[in-house]
């Protein structure tokens, strides 16, 4: 519990600093080895879908690969005993990156930042943060669908439409920083566009 304390408010000074420096728009993403393993028993835990439909390929196993990673977290699943709560389960099944990222998630919306969420574990994050604080969602937007089996279940059941779908595999934030210019110009549109009548544009019938 100490260790996902410090992960959470890791991440959440990382975001301060970058608020601090002027920035109201945030992406997350990782650099991360069995992170999808550990992102399919956040979503196994917190949505109650099947384990079977949580699990793929990950960097890229084969079907017998596959297989094998779900014996595994099968037995990691049947082992647990805890309290099944939103903070018991990210305790239990770490990693410390993802945690970060809930952190960040947080300060972000604390801050009102808006979060760009990326692919699989990037949602998974904030899935478990929206455990904490549902708030966390009005300040989030989905940047794309990734081909990891699990993410388009979890994003329908989160009832999130994301920006893309660019048949991606990253968790390198990459999918969130291809949806920002999208962001940015619906912002223009909204902010800086002339109405017709600040166009001058005759009206018609």
């Amino acid at each position: 519990k100490e260790e996902m304390e410090q992960a959470i408010a890791a991440g959440a000074e990382v975001v301060n600093d970058c608020h601090t420096g002027g920035c109201n728009i945030i992406s997350f993403g990782e650099m991360g080895v069995a992170n999808t393993s550990t992102s399919s028993m956040w979503m196994t835990f917190l949505t109650g879908i099947d384990l079977k439909e949580c699990v793929g390929a990950g960097s890229g196993l084969d079907t017998d690969g596959i297989r094998h990673k779900y014996n595994v977290l099968k037995e990691a699943k049947d082992h647990y005993t805890g309290s099944g709560t939103a903070e018991d389960i990210i305790t239990y099944f770490g990693g410390l990156e993802m945690l970060m990222a809930v952190g960040g998630m947080l300060k972000a919306a604390e801050l009102g930042m808006i979060i760009i969420v990326d692919g699989f574990i990037m949602t998974n994050c904030l899935l478990a943060a929206s455990k904490f604080h549902p708030e966390v969602l009005d300040y989030s937007i989905f940047g794309h669908c990734g081909d990891e089996s699990g993410h388009a279940r979890l994003l329908n059941h989160m009832g999130a439409k994301p920006l893309l779908h660019l048949g991606l595999r990253l968790g390198e934030g990459s999918g969130a920083v291809c949806s920002y210019p999208i962001i940015e110009s619906a912002v223009r549109m909204l902010c800086e566009m002339h109405t017709f009548e600040q166009a001058a544009v005759t009206k018609y019938f």
